[in-house]
């Protein structure tokens, strides 16, 4: 097993996702911001699913998923993007009015997220991922 390559790859997801965010330098805040998206995501999706998105991660982002998941929890129900974002803020306790801001900022960091990932994943495992979420949200995916 090559635990290098899967560091590096981590960290090109992390520094894609920070010059996105607008701060190439700040790591610590697109790592913050894309654990809660994940974290968010997982709870909404099925076990099924999440195994089914977390196969195309690196294995630091895999642990970055699992980190705290209760699988046996039933899934959230979201109805859109803003309780999406709602649900990102609420993940990110501790720091989210700096990773999120307003909701215009959040928007804005959500999309940048989602095209850093959409880069990562394949799009017919993204098109599994977001037929379980509301159409605004799946609309909102797309366009990023």
């Amino acid at each position: 097993m090559n635990y290098d390559q899967y560091v590096q790859k981590t960290r090109q997801i992390i520094s894609e996702l920070a010059e996105e965010l607008g701060n190439p330098k700040d790591e610590d805040s697109a790592w913050r911001v894309l654990g809660s998206v994940l974290h968010t995501l997982r709870d909404r999706l099925s076990v099924d699913e999440s195994f089914n998105l977390i196969s195309q991660l690196p294995m630091l982002l895999k642990a970055l998923y699992v980190e705290g998941w209760h699988p046996a929890r039933q899934s959230t129900k979201l109805k859109s993007v803003d309780d999406f974002i709602q649900a990102v803020r609420n993940a990110d306790k501790v720091s989210a009015g700096r990773d999120f801001g307003n909701d215009e900022k959040a928007r804005a960091q959500l999309a940048a997220t989602f095209r850093v990932l959409k880069g990562h994943i394949s799009a017919g495992q993204l098109t599994y991922v977001e037929r379980s979420l509301p159409r605004d949200l799946r609309e909102f995916i797309e366009a990023a």
